[in-house]
């Protein structure tokens, strides 16, 4: 699990501030990839499938700069559920704009 850090790892696009508990007074810090193509679709098709953890759980595995931190995430309940919004978030598609001329 990563401490509460001002450096950002090289790769790193997002950093996430995870709470630990409910009361959220733990928090824990990992930086996060962009996603790609691949990882946008397995995690929709997850997603739609109503299988959100499955979904959190894949992109975690694909997404986090350190890997390694992943099995503290995936263990703890809290901020397994707090990464589904996240993770809505991050494959959600930016919004353009379209004008008539």
């Amino acid at each position: 699990m990563s401490s509460e850090k001002t450096d950002i790892p090289k790769g790193a696009v997002y950093t996430m501030r995870i709470p630990l508990d409910r009361d959220k007074t733990n928090h824990a810090t990992y930086h996060i990839k962009d996603i790609d193509e691949a990882v946008y679709l397995a995690a929709r098709k997850l997603f739609d499938a109503d299988k959100d953890h499955d979904a959190v759980k894949m992109m975690l595995k694909a997404l986090l700069v350190q890997p390694s931190d992943d099995v503290a995430l995936i263990d703890n309940f809290v901020s397994l559920r707090s990464l589904v919004r996240m993770f809505m978030q991050l494959i959600t598609p930016v919004e353009g704009e379209l004008k008539k001329n």
